[in-house]
C-alpha cells in the first residue's frame, strides 16, 4: 500500500475485515469505499464492486480467508472480479496469511495485477519471526524492493534460518494446524447445539470465525466482563464495527478451547438467562 498508493487514489476495502485495510489507505490520503459482506454467509457479490469501481480505483483489498469472518472467496468470484478490474488496471491486493488449510487459490496466480501477501505467523504458528513474503508482477516487486532498501534492508540471519527450517517442514506444520482447527470446529459445532443464543458460520478455511450472540449487551462490555470473571478473552465485534459478535480464534489448544466455551456458557447462565 505504501509503495503503490498515493493521495487521491480510490481504494475498495471489504468489511468487516482487518482494520489496516481501511485505515492505512486513508492515512495515505486515499478515498476508501467500503463493500460489506453479507451476514448470512459472509460472502459478497461482484455487483457490489461494480457499483463503486471506476478509472480512479487503484486497488481492491481482500483477505482470503478473511479475518474476522473466515470468508473464503471462490475461484468464480475472483475471476469475475478480475474481469471487472482489467479495463482499469486496478490492483487486487489479497492478504492470504490464513491460506493453507484447503487448496485455496492465490490471486497472484490468476491476475497480472494480483498481489499476494502472506507470512509464517498464522498457519505456521511462528508470529514471533515477523517473516513474510509478497508475490506479484516484476514491476511491483521491483518498486517494493526499492522502498524496502530504505526501510529495513534485510531480515536477521537467525530469522532467515528459522524460516528456512519451518518451510522445509511445511507439510508437517500445516498438518498440525489442520488437525487442531478441525478438532476445534467440531467442538464449536457441538457447543452451538446446546447454546441456541449463539450462531456461527464455520469457515471452510482459515483459523478464525465470527460468533454471533443474541443478548442485549454490547460486545466490548460483554468481552470485558467475561474476561474479568471467567478469564476468557474474545476480540469484541465492535473492533470490526459489528456489534453482537465475537471474533473466535480456532487455533487454541483443544482442551483449553473447549473449557473456554464452557466458561462462556456458564457466564451466560449466571448473568444473561433468567
Amino acid at each position: 500500500m505504501n509503495t503503490l498508493l498515493e493521495k487521491g487514489d480510490e481504494v475498495i476495502s471489504v468489511v468487516p475485515g482487518y482494520q489496516q485495510f481501511v485505515d492505512v489507505p486513508k492515512s495515505l490520503g486515499c478515498k476508501v469505499h467500503l463493500v460489506e459482506l453479507d451476514e448470512m454467509d459472509w460472502q459478497v457479490s461482484v455487483e457490489k464492486f461494480r457499483g463503486v469501481l471506476n478509472s480512479s480505483t487503484k486497488m481492491i483489498i481482500l483477505n482470503n480467508p478473511s479475518n474476522s469472518t473466515g470468508t473464503e472467496y471462490s475461484n468464480e468470484f475472483l475471476n469475475a472480479l478480475i474481469e471487472l478490474c482489467k479495463p482499469y488496471n486496478t490492483y487486487i491486493l489479497c492478504d492470504e496469511v490464513y491460506r493453507g488449510l484447503n487448496e485455496e487459490v492465490s490471486i497472484s496466480d490468476l491476475y497480472e495485477n494480483g498481489i499476494s501477501t502472506s507470512s509464517l505467523s498464522k498457519m505456521f504458528s511462528l508470529a514471533g519471526l515477523r517473516l513474510g513474503w509478497i508475490k506479484a508482477n516484476e514491476y511491483v516487486i521491483h518498486q517494493i524492493n526499492v522502498r524496502r532498501d530504505y526501510s529495513m534492508i534485510s531480515t536477521g540471519p537467525l530469522v532467515d534460518k528459522l524460516g528456512w527450517i519451518a518451510l522445509k517442514h511445511k507439510d508437517e506444520l500445516i498438518l498440525r494446524a489442520k488437525n487442531i482447527i478441525s478438532t476445534n470446529k467440531n467442538i464449536v459445532h457441538e457447543w452451538l447445539k446446546d447454546n441456541p443464543s449463539f450462531e456461527c458460520v464455520l469457515p471452510s478455511g482459515g483459523t478464525v470465525c465470527f460468533l454471533k450472540y443474541y443478548f442485549d449487551l454490547k460486545s466490548e462490555t460483554f468481552a470485558k466482563l467475561l474476561l474479568a470473571e471467567k478469564g476468557v478473552f474474545f476480540v469484541p465485534g465492535s473492533c470490526f464495527d459489528k456489534e453482537y459478535y465475537f471474533r473466535l480464534g480456532l487455533a487454541q489448544d483443544s482442551k483449553l478451547f473447549k473449557a473456554g466455551l464452557n466458561e462462556l456458557s456458564n457466564f451466560v447462565d449466571e448473568h444473561l438467562i433468567s
